[in-house]
């Protein structure tokens, strides 16, 4: 494994600012070299470091792979799903356009169970090959991978790779769906600048929909703001620090409690 210290800015879609040591896996030996605790770093769409002092991992690109094979579409760990997206597009592979815009890894994704438009990528895999610090590598069959509202029983497990259901259709079908999914994102949301909603919807509500009722769209500390087009949403930038993040957070909680009696859940993993 090759160990490096990498801007956050780098390793996270909301790009706050500082830095941490990661090892990077190269192949399917290193994992054996994981110790029992460990983070690993996806894209960083769903991320926030608190504790720099962790031990911190990301996969190689050499797990960055797709393809066709036995009629399912195989996809490595580290993809990105803008990636996968031109894949599906250039080979006219139906069944994932609900994911165009989301930045994650696929193994991230997966991790998980990220979806919009309600679909969630659970509903299409048919395995995940992942590293269990108790078990080593194994395969799960889908009837072993227990997905629910954004979440798996995948944890203190690393997702290596995933098959998944596909159907063909039409190439300019699949472009106009992206297109579409992409474009209403950008309407209602952010695509840069975040990672994405920080918190899971409340049964039969929106948890956009109680911070704003509470007064907290747009409300900044600092560098860190509760987006001014979807409350659900913290936007930073290389200056912002993770504190003003946590107060953020903490603040909306507290308040939506106040408010409406409802405990909101992070969607964001905090480290």
């Amino acid at each position: 494994m090759i160990e490096k210290r990498v801007e956050l800015a780098k390793l996270t879609t909301i790009h706050i600012k500082g830095q941490v040591d990661i090892k990077v896996i190269e192949n399917l030996d290193d994992f054996s070299k994981l110790p029992e605790s460990f983070t690993v770093f996806g894209n960083g769409s769903n991320l926030l470091v608190k504790n720099r002092n962790r031990n911190f991992y990301k996969l190689s690109d050499k797990f960055s792979y797709v393809r066709i094979e036995d009629n399912a579409l195989i996809c490595g760990a580290s993809l990105k799903i803008s990636t996968l997206m031109r894949f599906l597009i250039e080979n006219s592979i139906s069944g994932f356009e609900f994911m165009a815009g989301v930045p994650a890894t696929v193994g991230g994704a997966v991790f998980m169970n990220a979806g919009a438009f309600f679909e969630s990528i659970g509903d299409k895999i048919l395995y995940a090959t992942v590293f269990c610090a108790s078990r080593g590598i194994v395969v799960f069959e889908k009837d072993k991978l227990n997905f629910g509202y954004r979440c798996s029983n995948l944890n203190n497990c690393v997702v290596i790779e995933a098959g998944f259901l596909y159907n063909r259709v039409d190439k300019n079908f699949i472009k106009e769906k992206i297109a579409n999914n992409i474009k209403t994102r950008l309407a209602k949301a952010h695509l840069t600048n975040t990672f994405g909603s920080v918190f899971k919807n409340p049964l039969g509500d929106y948890a956009g929909r109680l911070i704003e009722e509470s007064g907290l769209k747009g409300f900044t500390k600092n560098s860190a703001k509760i987006s001014d087009k979807h409350a659900n949403y913290i936007l930073g930038s290389k200056q912002t620090d993770i504190d003003d993040v946590l107060f953020l957070i903490d603040r909306a909680k507290e308040m939506v409690f106040k408010n409406f009696g409802v405990e909101l859940e992070e969607e964001v993993k905090i480290v």
